[in-house]
């Protein structure tokens, strides 16, 4: 009997009419879409100088989705016909929101100025740095899986069949700044 009673309670009076009511396809917020607009982009957001020729870079993704890739961040200084470069470095896949200090120890000289034994140049004798990141596909690990991927230069352009990372915004990327301008590295 009490069964009865409790489904009598439950069930709606029969006045009321029962409204199915259906949401259009283009309504419903689409998988695809929605994992579409979770896309990262990475960023220089910041250098600091350290004495005697170091230059520490803060990537940072201020994307909405994580990147799923290692990215290659170079470096290279310049002042007036001189030009350095430092060893590319990798960064591991970051989440959104999440960022990672890189350290560049030495810029090498390779314009025409320099010669065989010449002195390594020093922050002092560089004018401007300037850093890219860039999210790129990993053709398989170097000399075993505890190292990060290399680049694969024949899967250039980046393009989502090639399987790059494909960010939402590609155009800020770099960073270029003055020596002179550059606050000093505190220790990150």
């Amino acid at each position: 009997m009490l069964s009865i009673l409790l489904l009598a309670l439950a069930a709606p009076p029969a006045s009321a009419p029962v409204m199915i009511r259906r949401i259009p396809p283009a309504a419903r917020p689409a998988g695809e879409a929605l994992a579409a607009n979770l896309k990262p982009d990475l960023v220089i957001k910041e250098m600091r100088k350290e004495a005697p020729g170091a230059v520490h870079v803060l990537v940072l993704n201020q994307g909405t989705g994580p990147s799923t890739a290692w990215a290659r961040v170079e470096a290279s200084a310049s002042f007036r016909s001189r030009h350095g470069y430092a060893m590319d470095a990798v960064v591991p896949p970051l989440a959104a929101g999440e960022s990672r200090w890189v350290t560049f120890a030495a810029f090498v000289d390779r314009s025409e100025s320099s010669y065989p034994g010449k002195p390594a140049p020093t922050l002092a004798d560089w004018e401007t740095v300037s850093a890219e990141v860039d999210g790129y596909v990993a053709s398989g690990t170097a000399w075993g899986s505890a190292l990060p991927p290399v680049p694969n230069p024949e899967k250039n352009p980046c393009t989502p069949e090639h399987g790059c990372v494909v960010e939402l915004d590609e155009t800020n990327n770099a960073l270029s700044m003055p020596i002179a301008d550059m606050p000093q590295w505190s220790g990150g």
